[in-house]
């Protein structure tokens, strides 16, 4: 239970919240029971009560957050409260199945394909403030830089900074779904080609292995020191794509020294391991957290030529 403050900084309520269970999955139902104890009448309560998706990105004087809600109710319309005396409502909060912004489909017309209709076409619904376009989110993730995050709120307004805006979290599972079906990325040099074969079909859980060969095909003589397979985890802001935390968690020498004739190919088995605390993939609002393979071909005293292929990780199974 947790009080808050109200008028000038006094606290003005006591509120609990119990969810009749913390760990869903997309298109799940949260069951929220709010006990709420005021310490003035309120003859005309808007309380609100709403399941709120929460992002989070950079760090110290530039970290953000911006936050949406995605259902809710006014759980106490119609009923005068009286300072002292518990009350308790219990509403059902519905949790998107859209993992991604059904808006955004990559092309610069995002903003047109979004739908702004809201919810209810009724101005004393709660969802009436909410558009039909802000129904999503991403699973609940924690990375260093970016983290996703679900919360039940209970809101009851205020003056100034005394309202009362009482939290408990959620946690969204994400769920296994189809590895993207993208081409590998080059980076650095262009002395060979470098492509990932027999990749998982699904996205690969939090705790796991991930295998497959990396192909290296010449496309000039060239004489690599070594070939090696990283597994990253990069997280980064949407607008600009500037990267806010890069590391390589696990990697893979899969050749010692060798030399190709142009257009000579190998083909090389990896496994990687994936962190059993490992987040899940993001891709949010404004800011992305996204697992790579990266192979590098490692040339002496030259660029070393490099490929990066997106994978997705969902949840622990």
């Amino acid at each position: 239970m947790a009080g808050f403050g109200w008028g000038f900084g006094k606290p003005a309520a006591e509120v609990e919240i119990r969810v009749d269970r913390d760990v869903v999955r997309p298109g799940d139902t949260v069951r929220a029971t709010v006990r709420l104890t005021l310490r003035r009448d309120l003859v005309e309560p808007e309380i609100s009560v709403a399941l709120l998706h929460v992002d989070r990105y950079g760090s110290g004087g530039d970290a953000r957050t911006d936050e949406w809600a995605v259902d809710g109710h006014y759980a106490f319309d119609g009923v005068a409260l009286r300072a002292g005396v518990p009350v308790e409502r219990t509403v059902d909060l519905v949790v998107p199945s859209s993992t991604t912004n059904p808006g955004r489909d990559g092309s610069e017309d995002d903003a047109d394909d979004a739908d702004d209709a809201p919810v209810s076409d009724d101005p004393d619904d709660y969802t009436w403030l909410i558009d039909e376009s802000e129904r999503w989110g991403p699973p609940t993730s924690r990375g260093k830089q970016v983290s996703s995050s679900w919360e039940v709120q209970v809101l009851v307004p205020g003056r100034g900074r005394a309202k009362v805006d009482a939290r408990a979290e959620v946690t969204v599972l994400a769920v296994a779904g189809p590895m993207p079906d993208e081409p590998e990325t080059p980076r650095g040099s262009t002395r060979c080609a470098i492509s990932f074969e027999d990749l998982p079909a699904t996205s690969v859980p939090a705790g796991a292995a991930i295998s497959g060969r990396v192909r290296v095909t010449a496309l000039e003589e060239i004489t690599a020191r070594a070939i090696r397979v990283d597994l990253v985890r990069v997280e980064s802001e949407r607008l600009g794509g500037d990267t806010l935390e890069f590391e390589t968690v696990d990697s893979a020498e899969v050749s010692g020294a060798l030399t190709l004739g142009r257009r000579d190919s190998r083909d090389l088995p990896f496994t990687l391991a994936v962190p059993p605390d490992a987040p899940p993939s993001v891709d949010s609002e404004n800011a992305v957290l996204t697992w790579r393979l990266r192979g590098v071909v490692d040339v002496p005293r030259r660029e070393d030529d490099v490929a990066d292929r997106r994978i997705v990780v969902h949840s622990p199974e």
